[in-house]
């Protein structure tokens, strides 16, 4: 059943705050499969590509919702990569026109399936959190529920227990190296560190 892995870029750490950027990426863990990434990693190509989305946010409309900005998440950026700052600023959309987007995303899925999607998230207290508050704040309905949820670091740090919920080294591709920070690809290679998960999970038990 195909799932989908979110990943929020962000100006703080907690509920309210301003979100910069919504990445997902639709996968099925137990078919290991997850879409194709484009040659080139354009905005543009990467929404043109089935199964994966991007948008960035104006961060002053974040602001306008009530949206707040932390100096710890600034003064963190500032220490990120070139390439990832510049990927936020381009064609930044409203918060609302953003949300409304990542809606249809996941409501094409569910069409596909007629069942919800799970809403995968790395770790319980951060994506589906923030971006909930932001639904709240818009007057949105987010496009999920408690039953839907799910949290990457949970599951891998019972797989990968010495990692303590981190993404091991070997799962993040050559190709998206470059990108860490840039919420599709973080998304997507999330997406890949839960079916290596379900692969070595299946491989476990058979072998029980």
């Amino acid at each position: 059943m195909l799932q989908i892995m979110v990943d929020l870029e962000t100006m703080g750490c907690t509920a309210g705050s301003s979100i910069l950027s919504i990445g997902a990426c639709a996968f099925d863990p137990e078919e290991n499969w997850v879409p194709d990434i484009p040659e080139c990693r354009s905005l543009d190509a990467v929404n043109n590509q089935s199964g994966l989305f991007h948008v960035n946010i104006s961060l002053e409309d974040c602001q306008s919702h009530g949206l707040t900005i932390e100096a710890q998440t600034v003064n963190w950026w500032l220490k990120q990569t070139e390439n990832s700052r510049e990927y936020l600023t381009i064609n930044p959309q409203s918060l609302k026109e953003a949300l409304c987007r990542f809606q249809q995303f996941c409501f094409n899925l569910k069409s596909a399936s007629d069942i919800p999607a799970n809403i995968w998230g790395h770790g319980a207290s951060f994506d589906q959190v923030l971006l909930g508050a932001a639904y709240k704040a818009t007057g949105l309905v987010q496009p999920w529920n408690q039953y839907t949820t799910r949290d990457t670091r949970t599951l891998l740090a019972l797989v990968y227990p010495e990692l303590g919920g981190r993404i091991p080294d070997e799962v993040w591709p050559n190709e998206v190296r470059g990108l860490k920070h840039v919420a599709w690809a973080d998304a997507w290679v999330q997406a890949i560190a839960i079916n290596n998960c379900y692969k070595r999970i299946q491989i476990k038990n058979a072998s029980t």
